[in-house]
């Protein structure tokens, strides 16, 4: 504990504490100084944990500067949690190339959380708000609690965005979600100039001694798209050395990564269907990745929100140039048509015929991508260790968007199905692709998802294909207990996909344990484009 003390005279001391509940499980005591260290020492301390994998426990740390006559004259007091937080190498990320030596082939990416590895599901919290000062305790309290009941143990602060204020950490810290935080570096090349670098040397050092006492806070970033094209910086940038040195000075048991994303790691997609003109999820079964640091599917907003914002005569004129682009409809990202995607929806949908039918079937699209796209990245545990969404939030109101909760902190309907595809334990089925062809034949493999320190129990399930003429039933499955934070594939089944006039289908798992099904939407299309859909400039 380092404390300074103002104004300190003769015969004051300074008494620190470290308490659980009621009781005094450490504590020590110094004359007063300008400057004070003093050392606590507490066996087998009560350790933090995020959600889902142990309490989050905290002590309180005191201290009372005490008068000649041992009244106390001040005191400040505050929590404080124990863990400890590591990168290490993730399932099968040494490489000796059929020879020695045996080396790194993808930097460490699966965090290790008190010794435990763990699975990272969450999102890039963006901003809350436009303007700082209306980021307040309320705000991020409810931003936080969102991401806990949403299933997600931990958000990425990326290198566009700020280092929030304490109450920001605070929420994290009692509701158990982990803090991925850059440093303000994003998608350019920052100089090896003298001046730049000590400037950055004092806001670096001042931003980690801000925060490290936090034990949400596991891990350290440089910034953001670093490595890529566009910017240009390698592990040899002056700016980069700096912050792994001001973190290993200042927080050295916090990991440190020098940019997101690194070698294995995956940016992206943020469509529904890519520029391949493959489906999103489809794309994440055939590209694994170390860890999914940014992935998105877009949807307009319903239309309830927008008209909040809107004049009824502005309501139903979507297109560029209008008040829907102003709020990010369009020309938000590389072309016209991002985040309002009506070609996207009519791929899957057909042709809608207004506008609300067009929003409702684009919301419930973004959903099933999302719920395909981290539920794949969870099946391939622990070869893959993360899977974060972009974006979590949005600082004002958008009318077309990747986020996952609109502003001010309402959930999209994505928001529950992700919600569902994060469940600690539950039973998941890949699907090739979400778009079929009638009579075409499809494999769905069921998986045993289990994020819990605990074995999942052995059980049965049933697999079900829904149309509006009949149910099919594909099989039924017994699946053996499942280890501890482990995925595994357990059962196989083999479908023709029926010749219905139906666009959407239903694909149910039923558990015996009912809070470990799960069902998805799949899509009867004419045809699948074997390119890009429109996305003009």
């Amino acid at each position: 504990a380092a404390l300074r003390v103002c104004r300190p005279a003769p015969d004051m001391t300074l008494s620190v504490a470290l308490l659980d509940g009621e009781e005094t499980v450490a504590c020590a005591k110094a004359p007063a100084a300008e400057s004070v260290s003093l050392r606590l020492h507490l066996d087998r301390p009560k350790l933090w944990w995020c959600r889902g994998q142990g309490a989050q426990h905290r002590y309180l740390y005191r201290a009372v500067l005490l008068g000649p006559d041992g009244e106390p004259l001040d005191d400040v007091s505050r929590p404080v949690g124990f863990r400890r937080a590591a990168l290490v190498m993730n399932a099968e990320s040494w490489y000796s190339g059929g020879g020695y030596p045996m080396t790194q082939a993808v930097c460490p990416i699966t965090l290790e959380l008190n010794g435990r590895r763990i699975f990272c599901k969450g999102s890039n919290l963006v901003p809350t708000e436009i303007f700082y000062s209306r980021m307040t305790p309320a705000v991020y309290a409810r931003i936080v609690s969102l991401a806990d009941a949403c299933g997600m143990n931990i958000l990425r602060v990326w290198g566009g965005g700020l280092v929030n204020r304490e109450s920001f950490f605070d929420a994290c810290d009692a509701h158990g979600v982990m803090v991925w935080q850059e440093f303000p570096l994003a998608c350019n090349n920052y100089p090896d100039d003298p001046h730049y670098l000590r400037v950055l040397e004092r806001e670096s050092a001042s931003i980690v001694d801000r925060v490290k006492g936090h034990p949400s806070l596991v891990m350290w970033c440089g910034g953001n798209e670093l490595f890529n094209g566009w910017s240009g910086m390698t592990n040899q940038s002056l700016a980069l050395r700096l912050l792994d040195k001001t973190c290993l000075e200042h927080d050295p048991w916090t990991p440190f990564l020098m940019t997101s994303p690194l070698y294995g790691m995956g940016h992206g997609s943020y469509l529904n269907i890519n520029l391949n003109g493959e489906d999103a999820v489809t794309d994440f079964i055939q590209n694994p990745r170390t860890a999914y640091t940014e992935f998105g599917a877009p949807a307009p907003a319903p239309l309830d929100y927008v008209r909040q914002y809107l004049p009824e005569e502005e309501l139903y004129d979507v297109r560029p140039g209008s008040a829907w682009e102003s709020h990010h409809a369009f020309r938000s990202w590389l072309s016209l048509y991002t985040w309002y995607r009506p070609e996207e929806i009519e791929a899957f949908y057909g042709r809608q015929p207004d506008l609300e039918t067009r929003i409702a079937c684009g919301l419930e699209l973004q959903g099933q991508s999302y719920k395909g796209m981290f539920e794949e990245a969870r099946r391939k545990w622990p070869r893959t260790s993360m899977a974060l969404n972009w974006c979590f939030n949005e600082p004002w109101p958008c009318f077309a968007n990747n986020s996952l909760v609109m502003y001010p902190n309402l959930p999209r309907p994505a928001y529950y199905d992700v919600r569902e595809s994060l469940r600690d334990r539950m039973v998941s089925v890949r699907t090739p692709r979400l778009r079929f062809l009638r009579g075409e034949e499809a494999v769905f493999e069921l998986f045993l998802l289990n994020d819990l320190p605990e074995p999942m129990p052995a059980g049965r399930v049933r697999l079900t294909l829904e149309t509006p003429e009949e149910t099919v039933c594909l099989g039924a499955f017994s699946y053996p207990e499942a280890a501890p934070c482990s995925a595994s594939m357990f059962g196989k089944a083999v479908c023709v996909m029926p010749a219905s006039s139906a666009r959407v289908l239903t694909l149910r798992a039923d558990a015996e344990d009912g809070a470990l099904s799960s069902s998805y939407k799949l899509f009867l299309v004419e045809r699948r484009s074997k390119g890009a859909l429109p996305f003009p400039k």
